[in-house]
């Protein structure tokens, strides 16, 4: 699973839409020109939805958002599809929109698999490999990343053969470095695919999974709108409140520090995931500190930093930030119930 776009290296323009998807098995890889269709097959959106038939690659949950993304309304009908119809699906006729949108499911990192399949030799191995060094260290050749080729015009019409090789060749590899690590450890890719097609992180375990403690707290629902978040941040959103990790285990697993962590979960909760905040342990008297020091300041002095800075050192910046994001959670909570005003104290929204 793989796919390519072309380009763009100005600085405020917007990444252009997916050109190309490549999709291969054990014997055939193709390659769908999706800019030049002008949306997603109604055939191939529901293949792309199945969890039970893995999304392998190396960026894909990045690749499979940024997909669900650019051609979410854009899925049609193919019978009877010709050149001609195709041509006119790319100006936009034609276009049907798919019940719910466009979903990749049952979405596997290579990476993810060979740090889990590696884990027991070198557990500190926590760095990403591109698809051409995974490439290189699994099956043992080289693979073209001709700058050209790469970063080249993938909605050109039609491909030349050396971007069809170029593409279909990336998607294939993924397959047969899988297949490299099946071989190595087939438990562990077992348990992987299982958990892709379940679409949830695979749960780790050893001594680095360390649980948390339980705490009798308060869990806020998930807001109305959920923003969408990269998948390094929602797998450590995961691996917390799902799993039930300390932020200390997630740090050392997926190779990052505490702070970022932290702030990968606060991110989550600015975005509108449910949460727990007794769940990170931040001292009730810190809280209530940070929420008078917030409360106490004007709108233009109501910034994380300079509320800091107003409170004992041993209060976190994260922390605050935390606190922050919590308040103004509750106060969208609070204005769409109607109920602002009404306890507008503890309400009171902050900024960043």
């Amino acid at each position: 699973f793989d796919t390519e776009w072309l380009a763009t290296f100005q600085r405020g323009v917007a990444q252009r839409p997916v050109a190309t998807l490549q999709l291969a098995s054990a014997h055939v890889a193709i390659v769908f020109h999706l800019s030049r269709l002008g949306g997603v097959p109604q055939p191939l959106a529901a293949l792309l939805g199945r969890s039970d038939i893995l999304k392998v690659g190396v960026g894909a949950e990045g690749d499979a958002r940024k997909l669900e993304r650019d051609w979410r309304k854009c899925s049609f009908s193919v019978a009877g599809l010709s050149l001609e119809a195709a041509e006119a699906a790319s100006s936009g006729m034609h276009r049907e929109e798919a019940s719910g949108g466009l979903r990749v499911l049952g979405v596997l990192e290579l990476n993810e698999v060979v740090q889990s399949v590696l884990a027991g030799a070198t557990p500190l191995a926590r760095s990403k490999s591109s698809l051409a060094d995974l490439c290189l260290d699994w099956l043992g050749h080289s693979l073209d990343k001709t700058h050209e080729i790469r970063c080249g015009n993938w909605e050109a019409v039609p491909l030349s053969e050396a971007q069809l090789r170029y593409a279909a060749t990336d998607a294939y590899a993924g397959v047969r470095i899988l297949a490299a690590l099946h071989a190595r450890s087939p438990g562990t890719v077992a348990k992987m695919a299982v958990a892709a097609a379940e679409g949830r992180p695979l749960i780790p375990e050893g001594p680095q999974a360390r649980k948390r403690p339980a705490r009798d707290s308060e869990t806020f629902l998930a807001a109305p709108s959920v923003a969408d978040l990269p998948p390094a941040k929602r797998t450590v959103y995961r691996l917390f409140f799902e799993n039930g990790l300390t932020l200390e285990s997630i740090a050392e697993l997926r190779g990052i520090q505490v702070a970022t962590a932290m702030n990968y979960l606060v991110d989550a909760i600015a975005a509108g995931y449910a949460y727990d905040l007794g769940a990170f342990g931040v001292p009730e008297a810190d809280c209530e500190a940070i929420t008078a020091a917030f409360q106490a300041a004007g709108p233009s002095e109501r910034r994380v930093t300079a509320t800091k800075e107003a409170l004992p050192e041993h209060i976190s910046y994260a922390s605050v930030r935390l606190v922050a994001v919590h308040l103004e959670r509750q106060a969208a909570e609070a204005v769409a119930t109607g109920q602002w005003g009404s306890d507008a104290g503890a309400k009171d929204s902050t900024g960043s």
